[in-house]
């Protein structure tokens, strides 16, 4: 992990001599013993040879290949132990990283361990001989201990294992970066710095919220690093009152100093002190707790709320907001997640987005008479439903839910095939006229479409490992259980006419399966029609009498059953009988 300069990078991005994908350089030496087959040692040498330096181009492709092929643990272990390396000195950006973090995961779990044993034991090396500060250098490693966390789980487990010591080098770094901004830096490079410093403070509250949050073993000793704390906590203070810092820097910065707090409290009933904690009028020991003791040898003391800018109080309190509060629902990527796993909230708000998707086009589209009603409804369709629909391949379904979305569903198409409520036109109809399905069958072919995908990814991606996850603790509350997402997936198998048990492997075949999706909800769609026919037709036409039901007491003839029960406990409480 050595601080890369622009001919590094370019050593890293242009394409190898023997083809355009992302490689690596291997001098022959560390080439030597690496490889049992014979084509890439040989390709390798003779590319070296073409070049005429002692530099060899090896892609990232052709040493995976040879990883895979069948050759001797000591040898592969020497492999990986390469790969690792090149890996910790390649570039944050470059592709060749990517393809490497996403070989490392696709490996056995054998060589898993030891790529990460391997990566914990090399990154903490790297770590402790930085002792020396470069820019350069820190900034790469800064950008390795980020790029650990980003997409690759077998990076943040490393992080696990190592954390205090990239805790404690972050800090270092940042504190470097900081008596850079204030030595002698020339102006041309200080926003170059002071943005070094603002990703190092990143890097820090992303490590401490992922790998040191929820680890008891970890906490407890993270914890114990009193000076640490106190080193953190000094740089926190310092960029916080620092009028050169931008707010969104001080605003980082506070979410450590809220975070430190909050994993040095012992209760959450103490988190409500925090903000009498930080940045007190005074700080005595009443309003310090005892678990707090190495604050007051920090540089809290020598501060005054009054004299802090209005900059400096807005990142308090934005940094308390981001890691203090608790909210009932939280809006991510367009939906709605409640605390409680319902989706009552998620449907009022599709209904509430595509209502006003549609309330835009009511006179430019709906009410324009020059559109025919086929292109109406095919904007209707590619405006309107999908944002009614964005996201419902996920969604645990209520038979009240589909009813909600059903009638929104016709009021629309009502109001674009100018029907009015006094034709009495059914809703089979206007589906027909419209020549659009149900919401119901769109939602059945996408919750298809989904899991056909989801089946279809690596065992390591998150949503499959969610799917077919289980959960290892907890309980269901007293009364019926909540309904699943396994449970409407076997409920709208069922009512495709697809098997239950064997779907998975249909799924396999992506054409097939999309094939059978397209029969199966055609279908679906005609056995809701008919069912609808049906249903209409026995309002309409009645033809069988009611069975009757006698009560046992007073010969009363009841048309339901329920009623029957309901009036024979009347009768009973009104003869004097026990219920």
């Amino acid at each position: 992990m050595r601080g890369c300069s622009a001919a590094g990078e370019a050593d890293w991005t242009g394409g190898g001599l023997l083809d355009s994908t992302p490689h690596i350089l291997l001098s022959d030496g560390e080439l030597e013993g690496l490889t049992v087959a014979g084509s890439l040692s040989q390709g390798c040498r003779v590319a070296g040879g073409l070049t005429g330096t002692g530099v060899i181009p090896v892609t990232v492709g052709e040493l995976i290949k040879d990883l895979k092929s069948e050759i001797k643990k000591d040898e592969r272990n020497k492999l990986l132990s390469h790969l690792v390396s090149k890996y910790l000195d390649c570039p944050t950006k470059i592709p060749a990283k990517r393809v490497l973090s996403s070989f490392f995961q696709s490996l056995d779990e054998e060589s898993q361990d030891y790529v990460q044993s391997e990566i914990c034991s090399q990154l903490e090396t790297v770590l402790d001989s930085a002792r020396s500060f470069q820019i350069e250098s820190a900034r790469h490693n800064v950008g390795t201990v980020a790029a650990l966390m980003e997409n690759f789980k077998l990076g943040e487990k490393c992080l696990s294992d190592v954390a205090i010591p990239v805790i404690k080098y972050l800090s270092r770094v940042g504190h470097k970066f900081y008596q850079e901004v204030h030595g002698d830096v020339p102006p041309v490079l200080l926003n170059e710095v002071m943005h070094h410093c603002h990703v190092t403070i990143q890097t820090l509250n992303l490590v401490l919220q992922k790998r040191v949050v929820g680890e008891s073993d970890l906490l407890a000793k993270f914890v114990d690093q009193t000076k640490l704390l106190q080193t953190m906590w000094d740089l926190d203070t310092d960029i916080l009152t620092n009028e050169l810092f931008l707010l969104d820097c001080r605003c980082c910065c506070a979410m450590n100093a809220i975070l430190i707090l909050q994993l040095a409290l012992p209760s959450q009933e103490v988190v409500y002190q925090i903000p009498r904690i930080i940045f007190p009028s005074s700080t005595d020991d009443s309003a310090m707790p005892a678990c707090l003791w190495w604050l007051k040898e920090t540089r809290l003391c020598l501060l005054d709320m009054e004299k802090l800018s209005i900059l400096s109080c807005l990142a308090v309190a934005f940094g308390y907001i981001a890691m203090s509060s608790v909210v009932d629902t939280y809006a991510g990527l367009g939906s709605i997640i409640s605390c409680d796993a319902k989706i009552d909230k998620e449907i009022d708000n599709r209904l509430s987005k595509a209502s006003s998707s549609f309330g835009r086009l009511y006179k430019r589209v709906w009410k324009n008479k020059n559109l025919r009603a086929t292109t109406k409804t095919r904007v209707y369709r590619a405006v309107v439903v999908t944002t009614l629909l964005y996201g419902s391949e996920s969604w645990v379904l209520y038979r009240s839910h589909t009813r909600l979305l059903e009638r929104f569903h016709q009021r629309c198409l009502r109001i674009i095939l100018d029907v009015h409520w006094t034709d009495y036109v059914s809703n089979v109809a206007i589906l027909e006229q419209a020549g659009l399905p149900s919401i119901e069958a769109m939602i059945v072919k996408s919750r298809l479409r989904w899991v056909g995908h989801v089946h279809r990814m690596d065992d390591h991606r998150l949503p499959k490992i969610v799917m077919y996850s289980e959960l290892s603790s907890g309980y269901r509350e007293r009364g019926a259980p909540r309904k699943r997402y396994k449970d409407s997936l076997k409920r709208t198998l069922s009512a495709c006419d697809i098997d239950v048990q064997g779907w998975s492997d249909l799924a396999t075949d992506r054409s097939a399966w999309r094939c059978i999706i397209q029969e199966a909800t055609t279908k679906f769609e005609e056995e809701r029609i008919t069912a609808a026919n049906n249903k209409r037709l026995r309002r309409d036409n009645p033809t069988q009498t009611p069975t009757p039901h006698p009560c046992r007491h007073c010969s009363r003839i009841c048309r339901a059953r329920i009623g029957l029960i309901s009036h024979e406990r009347a009768c009973r409480q009104r003869h004097g009988q026990p219920p």
